[in-house]
């Protein structure tokens, strides 16, 4: 029985890891329709592509474990 209840606090994980980076990739492209300089958008558009790089390899990396969870937002 926790081996199961292991298990899925680890998936949750995987899920949350993928939602907090794209969460952290909207908010930096939000950021980037607010900035007022060049170097500010600059800036912002390299945080947004960051954040979804790693968006899109955890969810490469952790495949079907967490797709097959229909998160919301992927």
């Amino acid at each position: 029985m926790r081996w199961v209840e292991e298990e899925n606090r680890v998936r949750a994980e995987m899920g949350w890891t993928v939602l907090g980076f794209n969460h952290l990739a909207w908010k930096w492209d939000t950021l980037v329709g607010q900035s007022t300089t060049s170097g500010q958008k600059a800036y912002a558009e390299k945080q947004k592509a960051l954040w979804a790089a790693l968006r899109d390899h955890a969810k490469e990396a952790f495949g079907t474990i967490v797709i097959s969870q229909k998160l919301p937002g992927l």
